[in-house]
């Protein structure tokens, strides 16, 4: 068992037996999604692999250029999020077992697709509304829609994100400078059932989840124009849903400029939190349901962009994809997929060569990723054939 905040080697095994493994579940993947590059899924050329377990990947080729990948619980729908410079994020839902697009929109994404293909989204008034800050206002309203209904379900000061609670429950945060919201929506009958504010400037909304009936929100107080709040490190706040209650709070949890841009997710088949940054190579870890410290992992490759890979449902091991920073192709050449089981942080795919995937996620039996490519907030220009295609069908 790894010593928290102690570097730990990789075990290192043949690239022949990763190969091996690894090709004896080509025909399923195949047979799932169409693939544009078989040697992701096949093996292809890694280095320090771990020695037990191999990855199975499957590459999405109808995912290319997606920044957001999210599939339903019973992996059938898959909900693809597009950036594009100055205009409303591309959201495009497919049937994986047709391998075609069902249903197209413009809008933020407000969680995975449901048992049924239900997706939802928020559609702004304009675009952004990525991060809140704790100081200035802001008044954009956001409407939530289902994909393929005119009419939307709500409307909303600032909406920044919504993840399903329960089966017809949706949470949402919403609110404009330093007065956040939470609330708890009924999508079948279209009312609010529970709402919380709130007041204070905590910092700016970083990221949440919500797992197994609760609500977790991470508060980074970095930006604050005030250097007594700003100074004071990240807060963590989990609600429980229906009623928002607060379940536990902590805060100061670590040095603003340890965890700068900070994200965080549900590990563990939802029991712990980790809390993890572009510019460390620590990952400080929570019991989710009374806040208690966990131990702090090591990461041990390097700071790069890390992107915590959601899971369609509850998993014990959790993913993270280590991709370089740049702007150009060439510079963002190598990835990694880090896999995270217990208190062991691992290398298991190694690509120093390759393009990095756009994003992923995680069916519990393979890693599904999304291929580089545009538009990754790419102009009209950089479009790529899979974006044009589906932005046809919004016509």
């Amino acid at each position: 068992m790894p010593v928290p905040g102690q570097k730990q080697p990789r075990r290192a095994r043949s690239d022949t037996r990763s190969g091996a493994r690894i090709a004896r579940s080509c025909p399923l993947i195949v047979a799932v999604l169409a693939m544009a590059s078989p040697s992701w899924a096949c093996g292809g050329k890694e280095k320090n692999v771990p020695a037990t377990d191999p990855v199975t990947m499957e590459n999405a080729a109808l995912a290319r250029g997606a920044d957001r990948v999210l599939l339903s619980p019973d992996g059938r729908w898959m909900v693809l999020q597009y950036a594009l410079a100055g205009q409303l994020p591309l959201v495009v839902r497919l049937d994986r077992r047709e391998t075609m697009p069902t249903a197209v929109g413009r809008g933020l994404l407000a969680g995975p697709p449901g048992s049924d293909g239900t997706v939802f989204y928020f559609e702004h008034e304009a675009p952004g509304m990525r991060e809140v800050l704790a100081t200035p206002a802001d008044k954009r309203r956001s409407h939530l829609r289902r994909l393929g209904e005119p009419s939307p379900l709500l409307s909303i000061d600032g909406a920044h994100g919504g993840w399903p609670a329960a089966r017809g429950q949706l949470v949402i945060i919403g609110g404009t400078g330093d007065r956040m919201n939470v609330l708890i929506f009924d999508t079948d009958k279209k009312i609010v059932l529970a709402r919380r504010e709130l007041a204070g400037a905590m910092g700016f909304l970083a990221d949440f989840a919500v797992a197994n009936g609760l609500v977790h929100l991470l508060f980074d107080a970095s930006r604050v124009a005030d250097p007594a709040i700003r100074d004071s490190g990240l807060v963590l706040l989990t609600l429980a849903v229906p009623s928002l209650d607060e379940v536990w709070k902590r805060e100061g949890v670590a040095p603003a400029d340890l965890f700068a841009r900070p994200k965080f997710g549900v590990i563990a088949a939802d029991r712990r939190i980790v809390v993890l940054s572009d510019t460390s190579e620590k990952m400080a870890t929570f019991d989710a349901k009374t806040g208690q410290p966990g131990p702090v992992l090591q990461l041990a490759v390097g700071r790069a962009n890390l992107d915590l890979l959601p899971a369609a449902r509850p998993a014990e091991d959790t993913f993270v994809l280590w991709t370089k920073p740049g702007r150009g192709a060439n510079s963002r050449r190598g990835w990694k997929l880090v896999r995270i089981r217990g208190d062991e942080v691992e290398v298991v795919v190694d690509r120093p060569e390759e393009l990095p995937p756009g994003a992923g996620t995680w069916d519990g039996k393979r890693v599904v990723l999304a291929p580089f490519g545009p538009p990754r907030v790419g102009e009209p220009g950089e479009w790529g054939d899979e974006v044009r295609r589906y932005l046809k069908l919004l016509d």
